[in-house]
């Protein structure tokens, strides 16, 4: 039994050192996250994005209701994501179709070239 809790300590130590804290501000107030460090980019250009939103929101609308700003921007940024991710999807098929395509022309280039080296060759013969 001691073994096995020793081992899910080190596996909880493990994860931990794989963890780091970092603080962003969103609609000016301060949030702690625990992230993996190689989010922490995604994290931070997240905050700044969603800052940016709330600013266009604010410059075209002048209200002051920075909830409704929140709101509204995560709404335009859910709105921009489901397009991406619409436009991946669609060209992913496209290039699927293509590769497809691109696999039966191999495929009967290669049948035909077996083809022509089962046919005896007369010529060399004269």
């Amino acid at each position: 039994m001691h073994g096995k809790v020793q081992s899910n300590i080190c596996i909880i130590y493990q994860f931990m050192e794989k963890i780091i804290n970092v603080k962003v501000i969103v609609a000016d107030r301060p949030y702690r996250l625990k992230i993996a460090p190689e989010e922490e980019e995604y994290v931070r250009k997240s905050a700044k994005y969603i800052k940016q939103k709330m600013s266009e929101l604010q410059n075209a609308y002048g209200a002051k209701d920075k909830q409704d700003y929140l709101a509204m921007a995560s709404l335009l940024i859910c709105v921009d994501w489901l397009k991406s991710k619409n436009n991946v999807q669609l060209e992913d098929h496209e290039i699927k179709d293509k590769l497809g395509r691109l696999d039966q022309l191999l495929n009967e280039f290669l049948s035909n070239k077996n083809d022509l080296a089962e046919v005896p060759n007369t010529q060399s013969k004269q």
